[in-house]
């Protein structure tokens, strides 16, 4: 069901540094802050834990368990 190119509605679990953690169903994303690149400097002034946004599938990262993921829309 998770492909690659995959759209998924996730909600904000993690703001970090770094990175952002999302969830959908049973799965966590991962989303690198240098992928948003213009929006990175805004996410900690428009984004919550808790927040639901949409998120387009990277791939599955089997090392970390996760999916990788970039914000597709808030």
């Amino acid at each position: 069901k998770y492909k690659s190119g995959s759209v998924e509605l996730a909600t904000v679990t993690g703001i970090q540094p770094h990175c952002l953690f999302v969830e959908f169903d049973v799965f966590t994303g991962y989303i690198q802050r240098k992928k948003c690149l213009d929006f990175n400097s805004y996410i900690d002034d428009v984004m919550e834990n808790g927040d639901l946004i949409t998120v387009e599938i990277l791939g599955y990262n089997k090392k970390h368990r996760k999916f990788d993921v970039i914000i597709d829309s808030i």
